[in-house]
């Protein structure tokens, strides 16, 4: 009996510590409950920042910025000298011809009268009987000094602006060769190798060239010897063809003829002479005194006016052309840098 007695207490001892053990889990198991959620939730450690660009990647990065900043200021240069280029010439190139339109009414006052007109048709006439260039020295006399060299000198000027032009275009692509250069000096070694290489200073030694032969160009131009020499050889050409057509008497198509065994003489007054396979008299003459006054001066301004056109338009062939070259080497160089 007292073993069963026993027996029972020690299980219901056993239920009771059993029970008293879950009881103080779940209260403790609430209180950790509670305690985690009024406390904030702890921080996460920061996620590792992303790589950023080395060192290399930056300086090229600036270095691509600065040569294609280079490369627009420079295009825009270009174009605004082209621009005060062309206004200049279209303003001041007529103007560089005036002196040579009004040197016209004193050559026509010294082509004028009977005995200048005279002159003109003996020397047609002995040139062809004895040969020399008396005629072309008549008319170069006539005309070198007040007409022909003023001529050459506004054809000059008008040059001579294309000469400064090919100057300013040389500084230009001079200094943008030069920025390019200190935008290169700022690269890392290894970079500055790979862009400054052979092809590059082959664009850089070609930009010289051809800056070099546009300024041979304008000084070339503003020599004008041959056009002087051309200009000299087709007026005097002109001059005898215009005595004899002004005198009714075209040349005939086997050339000059001389008849008269006097024509070292004086110009034979009421007699013939014999000139361009026609016969002319001294009536033949004082028609051409004349007429020759005016057509030489018409001759002579439609000379100016056509020289002058073809001065302009050459002038600004050259500067567009100039331009181009420029504008292209600036492009290609801008390229070749930041490859």
């Amino acid at each position: 009996m007292k073993t069963i007695q026993t027996l029972f207490f020690v299980a219901l001892f056993a239920v009771l510590f059993a029970s008293t053990r879950t009881s103080c889990s779940i209260e403790r198991s609430s209180r950790e409950a509670v305690r985690a959620a009024a406390e904030p939730p702890a921080a996460k450690a920061p996620a590792a920042p992303p790589a950023g660009p080395s060192a290399d990647e930056i300086a090229w990065a600036r270095y691509r910025a600065a040569v294609d900043a280079a490369g627009k200021a420079h295009l825009a240069r270009l174009d605004a000298m082209y621009g005060d280029f062309l206004r200049g010439l279209h303003e001041k190139g007529p103007s560089r011809f005036a002196a040579v339109r009004d040197s016209v009414p004193a050559v026509k006052r010294s082509v004028s009268g009977f005995k200048t007109a005279g002159k003109m048709v003996k020397d047609i006439a002995l040139d062809k009987a004895k040969g020399g260039d008396r005629f072309e020295r008549r008319i170069e006399s006539l005309l070198e000094i007040p007409f022909v060299r003023p001529l050459s000198r506004a054809r000059e000027s008008v040059f001579a602006d294309c000469e400064t032009f090919s100057l300013k275009l040389a500084a230009e692509s001079r200094a943008y060769r030069e920025e390019i250069g200190r935008a290169q000096a700022g690269l890392p070694e290894k970079l500055r190798l790979r862009v400054n290489d052979a092809g590059f200073q082959a664009l850089v030694d070609r930009d010289k060239a051809m800056m070099r032969k546009l300024g041979r160009k304008a000084v070339e131009n503003a020599a004008c010897v041959a056009f002087e020499a051309a200009f000299a050889k087709s007026t005097y050409a002109a001059a005898r063809e215009l005595v004899l057509i002004l005198g009714g008497k075209a040349v005939a198509k086997g050339g000059l003829t001389v008849a008269l065994p006097f024509v070292d003489g004086p110009i034979p007054v009421g007699d013939i002479l014999a000139v361009g396979g026609a016969a002319w008299t001294a009536w033949d003459v004082h028609k051409l005194a004349r007429v020759l006054p005016d057509a030489i001066e018409n001759q002579l301004r439609a000379t100016v006016d056509q020289t002058q056109r073809d001065t302009l338009a050459e002038a600004a062939r050259f500067a567009r052309e100039a331009h181009d070259a420029c504008v292209a080497s600036v492009v290609e160089l801008g390229r070749a840098a930041a490859k």
